[in-house]
């Protein structure tokens, strides 16, 4: 199997990352309903990554049948393939990107709002970050590299009340984990610990090999 390189909370094995194949999987959480026993949401991402290709990949995840609860996984390879799931135990939502593709937390397939549970402060501050980051992605488009998409990732353009880098306020308890940025060509992760707009990022390669 590919190597994988992976930024993960304490105790678990898979979340978000990317393999030395040059391709990766961001994810996030959906909130909705109906969860049960089958396919646990947090080995989705690494079941993944352990694929030769995208198009395995993408198999990889048609093959299982019964999945426990919700998750939102975006894939992407060093070629520039790229593609949205919003995946319930009900079904799967696909969305393909051309260029670029933002997903926040609420359900962006027009399939699969019904079954959007977010609660209105939820569902108003994924939409704002949806709507900031596109907004910045087509105001430089054309121009983005690196160093711009790391300012994407510190703006504040609607706080206190909702922002891409987010921390806590009178409106929320949330705040970010850690930011990444992933170089599918030259395989390399940036992350920041926390809030990027309070920590640098780091560079992380994969070891050479002997």
């Amino acid at each position: 199997k590919p190597r994988i390189m992976m930024l993960v909370p304490a105790g678990q094995i898979s979340f978000m990352g990317m393999n030395e194949l040059g391709m990766s999987t961001a994810c996030n959480f959906l909130p909705c309903t109906g969860w049960k026993t089958g396919f646990p949401r947090y080995l989705l991402s690494r079941y993944m990554l352990e694929q030769k290709d995208f198009d395995q990949a993408c198999l990889s995840l048609e093959r299982i049948n019964s999945i426990a609860s919700s998750r939102n996984i975006l894939l992407a390879d060093h070629k520039g393939h790229m593609v949205n799931y919003e995946i319930l135990p009900v079904g799967v939502g696909e969305i393909h990107g051309n260029g670029s593709l933002i997903h926040t937390n609420h359900f962006v397939h027009p399939e699969m709002a019904k079954y959007e549970k977010s609660n209105p402060y939820e569902m108003e501050d994924s939409l704002v970050r949806y709507q900031r980051f596109t907004e910045l992605s087509e105001d430089n488009k054309g121009k983005i590299d690196l160093a711009l998409i790391q300012a994407f990732l510190r703006d504040h353009g609607d706080h206190p009340c909702y922002s891409i880098c987010m921390h806590p306020s009178l409106h929320n308890t949330y705040r970010t984990m850690a930011s990444l940025v992933f170089d599918l060509t030259d395989r390399v992760m940036y992350v920041a610990a926390g809030n990027p707009c309070q920590s640098r990022y780091q560079k992380y390669t994969f070891e050479m090999q002997p």
